[in-house]
């Protein structure tokens, strides 16, 4: 009779089966991010730079973030083309190495239309990267193995973000221009990692793809632009985070920058500790269907937000919607991947990344508009409510293809 393993020897043996057979390219994907969000600090902490250090209004400084997402869409869209013309590699190494040079030129930016300006210019550079990314993990991993290998790569992801904001929270209380100076060698560290250390990705064997025949366009694939239209809401909703969050917890409930860095840092440890895990028991299931239960659970977490008081309490709240976060983004992306006809990785993947860039185009300046004229704690139950709701027409789009 077989034995059944119970406790935490359980979970360790669901941790560790849920890393085996990935591709080696995974891995060194993964690597390089791991390298390159360990400098992260700049963006966690733009909207606090932008209001507290430059004394901005908090509607300019949405406007400036707003210019951030439109660069920002620009580069999704350009680094996808290119990653489907000249290959994932060289457009990384491009944009990890234009990003260190961009970061020193906006530490020293002063005046709004030199900030609009620099911040449009470096989005389009840094966030080229982002496609080109998910380009070369597709290409290097099987379908069947994608959601896993898309969740290592968030994983790699946020153990850099664990690292990066928490320390960027210290350093922002001492000279927040330290963290320009650290991110951008950061970004020249990792440019030269992937240039000189990770080596070139061989292909996974091509596979049929979802996407009906004759479909090489993004653009005329009606299901995956539903599917992205639900997402460029559910993501307004989520750069709340990275924006109003932020201003919120350190207006409102007076916790200090460092504790927010940690809140942020305490979202990454979830994922480590969990998301791998997580994925693989869920990728049983249509990639869709956990994306709206996701979405649910990630409302519930902002609307409980602005309902209690401390970092413990907050805390909390970060647990619940990063369980949202977490059933979301890699389903998202193994779902786009796998629409994607061969040779069209990048564009797919440019328009998943498109979607997050308009989103954070419009949600710094909507949050933010919203927390200086109106009471910001509408912007949590607001737009809690909104991601209960999306959760219906995911539901209903995983009913009408075949994964």
């Amino acid at each position: 009779m077989r034995r059944v393993i119970r406790g935490p020897r359980a979970w360790a043996h669901g941790y560790r089966a849920a890393y085996a057979g990935l591709p080696r390219g995974v891995w060194w994907l993964s690597a390089l991010l791991l390298v390159s969000r360990a400098g992260t600090m700049v963006v966690p902490f733009l909207s606090l730079y932008l209001t507290q250090d430059l004394e901005l209004t908090k509607s300019r400084a949405g406007l400036l973030l707003a210019g951030y997402g439109a660069g920002g869409a620009v580069g999704a869209v350009l680094g996808g083309r290119w990653s489907d013309r000249v290959g994932p590699r060289p457009v990384m190494i491009a944009s990890l190495f234009l990003s260190a040079i961009g970061l020193l030129v906006i530490g020293t930016l002063r005046t709004f239309p030199q900030l609009f300006v620099g911040l449009f210019l470096f989005a389009i550079i840094a966030e080229s990267f982002r496609p080109a990314n998910g380009a070369a993990l597709a290409s290097v991993c099987p379908a069947a193995l994608r959601s896993r290998g898309f969740a290592l790569q968030r994983l790699a992801l946020n153990v850099g973000m664990t690292i990066g904001p928490a320390i960027g929270g210290y350093l922002a209380e001492v000279r927040y221009e330290l963290l320009f100076w650290v991110n951008s060698a950061g970004c020249g560290v990792s440019a030269l990692f992937l240039w000189l250390v990770v080596p070139r990705f061989r292909a996974a064997p091509a596979e049929e793809s979802v996407t009906a025949e004759g479909t090489v366009s993004p653009w005329h694939d009606r299901h995956f632009l539903a599917v992205m239209l639900l997402l460029f809401v559910q993501a307004i909703v989520f750069f709340q985070i990275f924006v109003s969050l932020p201003i919120y917890y350190n207006e409102r409930r007076q916790l200090s920058e460092h504790l927010i860095g940690w809140i942020f840092a305490v979202n990454t440890i979830v994922i480590i500790m969990t998301e791998m895990v997580l994925v693989t028991w869920l990728d049983r299931y249509p990639k869709l269907r956990v994306v709206a239960v996701g979405s649910a659970f990630f409302g519930i977490g902002f609307i409980m937000i602005p309902m209690g008081l401390g970092f413990s309490y907050a805390l909390l709240t970060v647990f619940v919607w990063t369980i949202g976060e977490m059933m979301t983004a890699p389903f998202v992306a193994s779902y786009a991947a796998g629409r994607a006809p061969q040779g069209s990785a990048g564009r797919y993947m440019g328009v998943l990344t498109l979607v997050f860039a308009l989103a954070n185009m419009v949600g710094p300046f909507t949050g933010l508009l919203i927390y200086q004229h109106f009471n910001p704690d509408l912007i949590w139950y607001v737009g809690g409510l909104l991601c209960v709701v999306l959760a219906v027409p995911f539901w209903r789009l995983s009913e009408t293809i075949r994964k």
